[in-house]
Protein backbone atom coordinates (compact mmCIF):
# COMPACT_ATOMS: atom_id res chain seq x y z
CA UNK A 1 0.00 0.00 0.00
CA UNK A 2 0.76 3.55 0.07
CA UNK A 3 -0.26 6.65 1.38
CA UNK A 4 -2.05 9.36 0.06
CA UNK A 5 -0.60 12.15 -2.53
CA UNK A 6 -0.63 15.79 -0.72
CA UNK A 7 -2.07 18.48 -2.89
CA UNK A 8 1.43 20.42 -2.77
CA UNK A 9 3.15 17.00 -4.35
CA UNK A 10 0.08 17.01 -7.19
CA UNK A 11 0.05 20.22 -7.76
CA UNK A 12 4.02 20.29 -8.52
CA UNK A 13 3.75 17.29 -10.46
CA UNK A 14 0.79 18.94 -12.58
CA UNK A 15 2.62 21.84 -13.29
CA UNK A 16 5.88 19.89 -14.39
CA UNK A 17 3.65 17.60 -17.13
CA UNK A 18 1.59 21.37 -18.19
CA UNK A 19 5.04 22.48 -18.68
CA UNK A 20 6.68 19.61 -20.55
CA UNK A 21 6.11 16.81 -22.77
CA UNK A 22 8.22 13.57 -21.51
CA UNK A 23 8.87 10.50 -24.19
CA UNK A 24 9.83 7.34 -23.99
CA UNK A 25 13.34 7.50 -23.01
CA UNK A 26 14.96 4.97 -25.09
CA UNK A 27 13.22 6.59 -28.11
CA UNK A 28 15.65 9.17 -29.73
CA UNK A 29 13.86 13.16 -30.09
CA UNK A 30 13.38 15.98 -27.42
CA UNK A 31 10.68 14.67 -24.95
CA UNK A 32 12.49 11.43 -25.11
CA UNK A 33 15.91 13.19 -24.18
CA UNK A 34 13.85 15.25 -21.56
CA UNK A 35 12.70 11.93 -19.85
CA UNK A 36 16.19 9.89 -20.31
CA UNK A 37 17.51 12.97 -18.21
CA UNK A 38 15.30 13.08 -16.01
CA UNK A 39 15.96 8.65 -15.19
CA UNK A 40 19.74 9.71 -15.17
CA UNK A 41 19.28 12.48 -12.54
CA UNK A 42 16.52 10.10 -10.52
CA UNK A 43 19.71 7.41 -10.53
CA UNK A 44 22.07 8.90 -9.83
CA UNK A 45 19.84 10.54 -6.83
CA UNK A 46 19.48 7.23 -5.71
CA UNK A 47 22.75 6.07 -5.57
CA UNK A 48 23.65 9.12 -3.92
CA UNK A 49 21.24 8.27 -0.99
CA UNK A 50 22.98 5.08 0.04
CA UNK A 51 26.28 6.60 -1.12
CA UNK A 52 26.93 4.08 -3.99
CA UNK A 53 29.74 4.89 -6.07
CA UNK A 54 28.17 5.05 -9.44
CA UNK A 55 31.68 3.03 -10.88
CA UNK A 56 30.69 -0.41 -8.58
CA UNK A 57 26.65 0.29 -9.10
CA UNK A 58 23.93 0.68 -10.69
CA UNK A 59 20.45 1.64 -10.27
CA UNK A 60 17.61 -0.44 -11.84
CA UNK A 61 14.00 0.48 -12.30
CA UNK A 62 11.65 -2.44 -12.32
CA UNK A 63 7.42 -2.45 -12.82
CA UNK A 64 7.81 -3.70 -9.18
CA UNK A 65 8.92 -6.02 -6.18
CA UNK A 66 8.01 -8.95 -7.89
CA UNK A 67 10.06 -7.94 -11.41
CA UNK A 68 13.08 -6.74 -8.70
CA UNK A 69 13.26 -10.04 -7.36
CA UNK A 70 13.22 -11.97 -10.04
CA UNK A 71 16.10 -9.93 -11.38
CA UNK A 72 18.05 -10.67 -8.51
CA UNK A 73 17.70 -14.02 -8.60
CA UNK A 74 18.28 -14.21 -11.77
CA UNK A 75 21.23 -12.42 -12.28
CA UNK A 76 22.73 -12.69 -8.27
CA UNK A 77 25.74 -15.49 -8.06
CA UNK A 78 24.43 -17.50 -5.33
CA UNK A 79 27.16 -19.83 -5.31
CA UNK A 80 30.89 -18.70 -3.90
CA UNK A 81 33.25 -17.90 -6.28
CA UNK A 82 30.71 -17.74 -9.41
CA UNK A 83 29.76 -14.96 -11.54
CA UNK A 84 26.50 -15.60 -13.39
CA UNK A 85 26.30 -15.88 -16.75
CA UNK A 86 22.67 -14.43 -17.51
CA UNK A 87 21.94 -15.48 -21.05
CA UNK A 88 18.28 -15.00 -23.05
CA UNK A 89 17.18 -17.98 -20.78
CA UNK A 90 15.59 -17.68 -17.43
CA UNK A 91 17.58 -20.95 -16.42
CA UNK A 92 20.60 -20.21 -14.34
CA UNK A 93 22.26 -22.59 -13.07
CA UNK A 94 23.67 -20.28 -10.08
CA UNK A 95 20.42 -19.27 -8.80
CA UNK A 96 16.51 -19.82 -8.56
CA UNK A 97 13.74 -17.71 -7.81
CA UNK A 98 10.75 -19.02 -5.65
CA UNK A 99 7.26 -17.41 -5.53
CA UNK A 100 5.53 -17.58 -2.77
CA UNK A 101 2.08 -16.98 -1.74
CA UNK A 102 0.66 -15.65 1.89
CA UNK A 103 -1.96 -17.23 3.07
Amino acid sequence: GSGQYTTSQLQAVMAELAGAAFGNPHSRNDSSLRATREVAAARQQVLAHFNADPEQYHCIFTKGATEAMKMVSEYFPWSPGKTSSHSSSTNSTSSQFIYTQAN
